[in-house]
């Protein structure tokens, strides 16, 4: 009975020490300390600022217990941290803080500390509106860079010339999608993120129903039936358009479209650099080869079908497309002859429309 007694006394006493060695291993040794930042693939590469959704290590000491991580006033979800006594491996957010510190801050059970860091935040990008002709009451679609940044699809208003607004109908990194609202404008879109960030801008390169300096004048020479309102194949059109359907031989000459046409006299000389062409085209078939031509003012001017770096194809829905006048001559004068033609050695089938040409600011 005694020997049970004691054996008994020994697990206790043995239990307590385990129970007592676990609490002080668990148990900080002092306030954290950061000494340095570097990357997760090399240790030794110390860094001053980095990348949303990069991995980097923090590097210190008393680090064990990390409670969390703060990028200026951005919290890391507790997933994306991982600690040791020496260094905690953790994955920057991919948000834009609302106030910025430029500091990386570690708090454990015993303190917290902070380091000098800086996080790259990319700004958001305007590239324009898909097709700057879209019509009332369908989606308008603004292009961009990392729009999910500093917009959300709840609270982001869309504001129109004329002082209608419209809800964002989608928003993603490189869109915001909203539908044309009655009553809207010719004019730039204006769109204002919440709170927090306050975000905002508007479409100054790229105006909602553009018709400054349309530059078609009656009569079109070619096609023979000069510019249509309506084709079956083309619904939703912005305008009277050109219809190009059909084959081309190799090294032929096929002239398929051409006219007289008003240019701009701001857009003369060397003001031609601060202007570009604009149209709306719909492609049925991609333009894959060959050469589109342009004639300006009996100047010929070839436009690869990959001058935006692959092959060109709408996929059967209207959108604007931009071309920079220094790729061209300027007419001597205002009225000048203006053509598009097929003349080179790919034989090719095409099947796409165009409407609207217009020579407008940059900005």
């Amino acid at each position: 009975m005694k020997s049970i007694f004691k054996y008994t006394l020994l697990c206790c006493v043995l239990a307590a020490a385990f129970v007592s060695c676990g609490k002080e291993k668990d148990s900080p040794d002092g306030p954290p300390s950061i000494s340095r930042v570097a990357t997760s693939i090399n240790h030794a590469a110390n860094i001053s600022s980095g990348d949303m959704n990069q991995w980097i290590l923090i590097i210190g000491t008393n680090l064990k217990l990390t409670q969390s991580v703060f990028f200026s006033d951005l919290e890391v979800p507790r997933e994306n941290i991982y600690a040791s006594d020496t260094l905690v491996s953790v994955r920057i957010p991919r948000k834009v803080p609302a106030e910025v510190t430029n500091t990386v801050k570690v708090v454990t059970k015993a303190g917290e500390a902070s380091y000098n860091f800086i996080l790259n935040t990319p700004p958001f990008v305007v590239k324009g509106l898909r097709n700057e002709h879209t019509l009332a009451g369908d989606t308008l679609e603004i292009m961009g860079d990392f729009f999910d940044l500093y917009f959300t699809a709840e609270g982001t208003a869309v504001s129109f010339t004329g002082g209608v607004t419209a809800p964002v109908a989608a928003l993603a990194a490189e869109y915001i999608k909203v539908v044309v609202p009655a009553g809207a404008e010719m004019g730039p879109v204006t769109v204002q993120g919440p709170a927090p960030l306050n975000s905002t801008f508007s479409t100054n390169s790229s105006w909602y129903l553009d018709t400054r300096n349309m530059i078609i004048v009656h009569p079109v020479v070619a096609p023979a039936t000069g510019m249509v309102s309506s084709h079956p194949d083309f619904p939703k059109n912005p305008g009277l358009m050109m219809v190009k359907q059909g084959a081309y031989s190799a090294w032929g000459w096929d002239a398929f479209f051409t006219s007289y046409i008003n240019w701009p006299a701001g857009a003369m000389g060397a003001n031609k650099t601060n202007y570009v062409m604009k149209f709306e085209m719909n492609t049925k078939l991609a333009i894959t080869k060959g050469d589109i031509i342009f004639n300006i003012a009996d100047y010929y001017y070839r436009w690869p079908y990959n001058y935006f770096g692959k092959p060109l194809d709408t996929k059967g829905k209207w959108e604007t497309i931009t071309l920079p006048l220094d790729i061209a001559s300027h007419p001597t004068d205002n009225y000048a002859w203006f053509g598009w033609l097929y003349s080179d050695g790919e034989s090719r089938e095409s099947n796409f429309a165009i409407s609207n040409f217009r020579v407008v600011p940059k900005n």
